[in-house]
């Protein structure tokens, strides 16, 4: 009877340490469980603004197109006058020869 109750004993006891390891190791699920949970609020904050960093480059990207298509008018503006003014002194040269 004495060995039986010996026996129990130990089965309690390793029944006590499995179920400690058990808390254990669920308090340490916890610190990860949060610690991710931290790290993903930290990812759609960094995704948020990434988003609103993309809208901008896509913003000056056609800003930048709009000025390189002024650019190019405004040099064919002036080769345009460049060659009136060109005309206009040969004209010039040619009356007064």
């Amino acid at each position: 009877m004495i060995e039986q109750i010996e026996r129990l004993e130990q089965r309690i006891e390793r029944l006590v340490q499995g179920l400690e390891q058990s808390r254990q190791h669920i308090r340490q699920l916890e610190l990860e469980n949060q610690q991710l949970t931290e790290q993903i609020h930290q990812l759609e904050q960094l995704e948020g603004r990434n988003q609103a960093m993309t809208e901008q480059v896509h913003a000056l990207e056609a800003e930048i197109e709009s000025l390189t298509g002024e650019k190019t008018q405004i040099r064919s503006k002036l080769n345009q006058i460049l060659e009136r003014i060109d005309t206009i002194e040969q004209e010039a040269r040619g009356d007064g020869s």
